[in-house]
């Protein structure tokens, strides 16, 4: 799988591809990824992720690195294998069951997994669809947008 950033967005010093490897990687052990799971293994020194973190505590705690590992999870867009095919976000936060089975939590998944399982996909649409209506609410001021506005009313 070939990854890349999202155009203006990087994670410095640290080329796409070894981070998206990392990510995967990181999700192919816990079946999920979490920002603190990824905190957590980029704590080692020699890890792939340990300087796209501020360690130093007196500048930064522990919640800063969890934000910072979640801007690090969402700069990363997979480039597909289909010619002419747009990149797309390489994990998607979707709601999880939990190992109890009994709860559920937010995390990460590779977005062909959300993309193939059908209750996952629909949960994910129902959001995507929510952001979008409160769009049209938040700026329905716009007239230049009422096309764009028509369309999301049609959803």
């Amino acid at each position: 799988m070939k990854f890349r950033y999202k155009p203006g967005r990087s994670v410095v010093g640290i080329e796409p591809q070894a981070v998206g490897d990392e990510l995967a990687r990181i999700n192919q052990i816990y079946g999920r990824l979490k920002p603190k799971i990824l905190v957590d293994e980029s704590r080692r020194e020699d890890a792939i992720l340990h300087e796209a973190f501020e360690w130093d505590d007196a500048i930064a705690g522990e919640e800063y690195r969890i934000h910072q590992a979640r801007q690090i999870i969402n700069v990363v867009q997979v480039i597909p294998e289909q010619e002419n095919a747009k990149p797309v976000q390489a994990f998607i936060n979707v709601c999880v069951q939990t190992e109890s089975d009994e709860d559920s939590e937010r995390a990460y998944l590779p977005a062909q997994v959300v993309a193939d399982d059908p209750e996952m996909r629909s949960a994910h649409l129902a959001t995507i669809k929510t952001r979008l209506k409160n769009l049209r609410r938040e700026y329905a001021a716009f007239s230049e947008l009422s096309n764009v506005w028509s369309a999301i009313d049609q959803i």
